[in-house]
């Protein structure tokens, strides 16, 4: 794995134990330290373990050891609800069998122990932290209330690709079987087809504004306006594959990405390397060998 900046805060380090990153955006020296950085965690999943990683001016570097211990594999699609601090993810363990779980537990913390809060994929939490969808096969999204703890099937037309993406307390937005990107209330069950095809939703804004989103192809980044059900083309590549999970900084105005790269190209390597960038299509390239399965800022 490599590291941009003349300083590389991270050697020897292998894809294992950088599995999961969490990165910590530090604000002018004028701002209270431990304030920025408790309100500025960034928790990514690779689809091994979690640690924790600083991120500062454009390095990174480990802070700690893996919050999961080796018992967990593929711990993927973090979400965290501030309200409760409670991170609700998927992950396999054999104590439940071989099928992917969803599991939560407190953070920050100690080592944590998490709870077993039912069978299923793809896990997305509702802004407001009362909901939790997920995906059952074959094509079910189902709909967690996690204050009664029950669990309840929304529907049956879902496309497994990505976790749904709420675009508000009570209304998804997902891909359908068709392929159509659709809108839904999770309270009438009323389903809008947006006109869109072949767009996968990946993540919505702070600002509850508008929606990253990939292609089928792989070869586009799409920003969907949400008042205006309009896309706009943030990135295009003729034949380096780009990513549909991406993770917003507070300000909505950046983005966590991967791609592949030119050089893994030229060495027959389908490996994407991870990168910040702006909507203004401003990019700095962060870690070689990285592939995004969701993530969240504190």
């Amino acid at each position: 794995m490599k590291l941009n900046g003349k300083n590389q805060f991270v050697n020897g380090l292998t894809p294992t134990i950088l599995g999961v990153l969490l990165f910590y955006f530090i604000s002018p020296a004028s701002a209270n330290a431990n304030d920025t950085m408790k309100n500025n965690i960034l928790v990514l999943s690779t689809g091994n373990e979690l640690i924790e990683c600083l991120f500062q001016n454009g390095r990174f570097k480990i802070n700690g050891q893996p919050l999961l211990d080796k018992n967990w594999q593929n711990a993927v699609w973090p979400n965290f609800n501030r309200k409760t601090g409670r991170v609700y993810f998927e992950a396999k363990n054999a104590d439940f069998g071989s099928a992917p779980h969803i599991f939560a537990f407190s953070f920050p913390g100690e080592q944590p122990v998490p709870e077993l809060i039912t069978e299923g994929r793809y896990p997305s939490l509702s802004p407001d932290g009362l909901l939790l969808a997920y995906y059952r096969h074959p094509s079910q999204l189902w709909i967690f209330d996690i204050k009664r703890k029950k669990s309840t099937k929304f529907i049956s037309d879902y496309a497994k690709r990505n976790p749904a993406v709420w675009i508000s307390d009570k209304e998804i937005v997902y891909n359908d079987t068709a392929n159509h990107l659709c809108r839904i209330s999770v309270l009438s069950g009323v389903k809008d087809d947006t006109g869109l095809q072949k767009i996968i939703p990946g993540s919505l804004s702070p600002d509850g504004e508008k929606v990253l989103c990939g292609s089928y192809d792989g070869k586009k980044i799409y920003l969907y306006s949400i008042k205006t059900n309009t896309l706009k083309v943030l990135k295009k590549s003729l034949f380096l594959s780009m990513g549909s999970s991406f993770i917003w900084s507070p300000d909505s105005h950046h983005f966590f990405f991967t791609r592949q790269t030119l050089s893994n190209q030229i060495k027959m390597k389908e490996s994407r390397s991870l990168f910040y960038s702006s909507q203004e299509k401003e990019e700095q390239k962060l870690v070689d060998v990285f592939s995004l399965f969701g993530g969240f800022f504190n």
